[in-house]
């Protein structure tokens, strides 16, 4: 299985943080792990830090049938290995959503 989005695209996206959303739980997950207050900063770096060999698969999302999701796993970020799961909506504007952003194998 191959990535459903290029991942320098989806650097770029990350780079362009207006391009970005994040959600509550990564953003409590950075803030109370890391003390930093501009999480959206933080996350891009873990996703630019991104190499193509920790791509792990791609699913479908079941709350948005027909929407792919790619997942990496063993990111090295901070001293740690990352989970990270996104997709990119291109329905007019492109944006990166990022749905998980967290150490590999930390149940949240």
């Amino acid at each position: 299985m191959t990535p459903a989005y290029d991942l320098e695209e989806t650097k770029k996206l990350a780079r362009a943080r207006s391009s970005m959303t994040l959600n509550r739980r990564i953003r409590s997950f950075v803030q109370n792990r890391y003390g930093v207050r501009d999480v959206g900063s933080f996350v891009s770096k873990l996703i630019c830090s991104i190499n193509p060999d920790d791509f792990y698969k791609c699913e479908e999302l079941e709350a948005v049938p027909g929407v792919w999701a790619d997942i990496y796993s063993g990111v090295l970020f901070e001293g740690e290995e990352w989970y990270v799961k996104f997709f990119i909506d291109d329905d007019g504007a492109m944006r990166l959503s990022v749905l998980s952003a967290t150490w590999d194998g930390y149940i949240h």
